[in-house]
């Protein structure tokens, strides 16, 4: 049992970290997506106000 538990407690650690990693990376890929939007979003109601100028 304790030979299992050697081989175990490391793996289930590393798949944590593992976990962890992929939550953290798909909380920083929506704000990426967010800013890309907003920024989208700026260029069109600018091209908008520069044609009402015109």
């Amino acid at each position: 049992m304790d030979k299992l538990n050697k081989i175990t407690v490391p793996a289930s650690q590393k798949l944590r970290q593992l976990q962890k990693m992929v939550h953290d990376i798909k909380n920083n890929e929506g704000g990426i997506m967010n800013k890309i939007k907003k920024t989208a979003t700026m260029k069109i109601q600018m091209s908008t106000r520069t044609q009402r100028c015109t």
